[in-house]
């Protein structure tokens, strides 16, 4: 949850502070970094619009 708590910490300040807006890609690493490592090489691939 420590981890879980320090990125939603980080999107709070990058996306309202003093950095503007986030762009697609970093809202898609963002969320891809909250997955199990065995779910991530699926994600990415259902996300290019291929088989998971």
């Amino acid at each position: 949850m420590e981890e879980c708590r320090v990125k939603a910490a980080f999107l709070l300040e990058f996306a309202t502070g003093r950095y503007g807006d986030l762009q697609s890609e970093d809202i898609d690493a963002l969320l891809w970094s909250f997955l199990p490592v065995e779910a991530l090489e699926a994600a990415v691939k259902a996300s290019e619009g291929g088989a998971a």
